[in-house]
């Protein structure tokens, strides 16, 4: 019987051409690019250049590019971001799929002036209407 993975909104599986290409930093070049030594300084170098191969692929400044660890540390930068940036604009939707393992995401919704939430249709995406009703 083949199995089937449906929980892709949580963990998805590695392409096989990205484990291929990060092989040589779960093996050998593993150094805390924060570090000052040799191989935190390797792997420094390794996360500039890919910075700037993704800045240059979306047309962005290398320093625009923020590489997180995690699904939740994503939201919590961009809602962060948001309110810090449109402090006159603070209103966030948030939608009612997002897992329970986000809480900082209706945490920070909560802070913003208006945080309605959004109830989703059976395919997780959201309509005008689904906000309207939210």
């Amino acid at each position: 019987m083949k199995t089937v993975y449906l929980d892709n909104n949580a963990t998805t599986q590695v392409a096989p051409e990205v484990l291929e290409a990060m092989l040589p930093y779960f093996r050998d070049l593993y150094g805390n690019p924060s570090s000052m030594h040799f191989f935190g300084g390797q792997v420094a170098r390794e996360i500039r250049a890919a910075r700037e191969q993704m800045a240059a692929l979306i047309g962005a400044m290398p320093e625009e590019i923020i590489f997180t660890s995690c699904g939740t540390e994503s939201d919590n930068a961009a809602i962060r971001s948001a309110l810090a940036t449109n402090p006159n604009g603070r209103h966030i939707v948030a939608g009612l799929s997002i897992p329970p393992s986000s809480p900082w995401v209706w945490i920070w919704s909560a802070m913003a002036i208006g945080s309605p939430s959004c109830p989703s249709i059976r395919t997780g995406s959201w309509t005008w209407i689904n906000m309207k009703k939210g």
